[in-house]
């Protein structure tokens, strides 16, 4: 993780610019997605998708345990608002084990540090019924957590 371009990172997770190195572990987790019609994996697009991944760097990043584990990819849309969106994708051997609330407060943590933000818009897939249920009404009691519960 040396060379990579850190954006946050805590005792457990480590969140990464995207770059080059992720392109293998971030196609599998669009195939784990979108299964085998992911763009990604279309021998005449793919190579076009991943370009078009990287030239949004600034708002695409990949996810990693602190032991150098990928878990997935979380995006940031419309950055420039003061209620920006947070998007997350784990690869499905991630998924159900709390990862999704503590990246996601370590993420907005930062955003917020480098931008004045009032409330996130987070966005849940409709078939991710344990985050909605459960997960997402756990109280968050960090200070720059408040403005978006």
């Amino acid at each position: 993780m040396a060379e990579r371009e850190i954006f946050a990172s805590d005792s457990e997770f480590i969140i990464c610019v995207i770059s080059d190195k992720d392109r293998i572990d971030y196609v599998e987790l669009h195939r784990q997605l979108n299964g085998e019609t992911s763009l990604y994996l279309n021998p005449l697009l793919k190579d076009m998708m991943w370009e078009q991944t990287l030239n949004h760097s600034e708002s695409v990043f990949s996810l990693f345990t602190t032991n150098g584990d990928y878990c997935g990819s979380i995006e940031l849309q419309h950055s420039d608002s003061n209620m920006p969106e947070i998007g997350i994708d784990l690869l499905e051997s991630k998924r159900n084990k709390g990862i999704t609330p503590k990246a996601v407060r370590l993420f907005a943590k930062r955003v917020c540090e480098k931008n004045p933000v009032d409330y996130f818009l987070i966005r849940i897939s409709s078939v991710n019924l344990q985050l909605k249920m459960n997960q997402i009404t756990t109280p968050i009691t960090t200070p720059f957590a408040r403005k978006f519960t």
